[in-house]
């Protein structure tokens, strides 16, 4: 399988930049040093707080496993109190556990058809 990446828009909390911007220093380190198969990993921000976090994986199992390491880390909980998620986007395939993994409501799966 190709690799694929996700980004999940939506907008800070109100007085929350500082803390986004620390949370994500904090995250991209332990993802640099702990996940081989997360290949790219950013943080944005606007002027008035709207978001995007991208994460590109290698293959299912990458993300399998960030998606263990927030949750074991506690990171999920502090994104979860910064941050009010809008839409996901899941950018190229992926399997079924990944696809279960990140589906919700705001979930859109695109398919890639022609680049690189």
């Amino acid at each position: 399988m190709a690799t694929f990446r996700v980004l999940i828009h939506g907008r800070v909390k109100d007085g929350r930049i500082t803390a986004f911007r620390d949370l994500g220093r904090r995250m991209t380190a332990f993802v640099k040093e702990n996940e081989p198969g997360t290949v790219a990993y950013g943080w944005f921000v606007s002027g008035d707080g709207r978001f995007v976090t991208e994460d590109g994986y290698s293959e299912e199992a990458a993300l399998l496993t960030h998606m263990a390491n927030v949750r074991r880390q506690g990171f999920g909980d502090e994104y979860l109190a910064l941050l009010d998620i809008e839409r996901i986007q899941v950018l190229g395939e992926v399997g079924d556990t990944a696809r279960e993994a990140l589906d919700g409501p705001s979930t859109v799966h695109y398919l890639m058809t022609d680049g690189f």
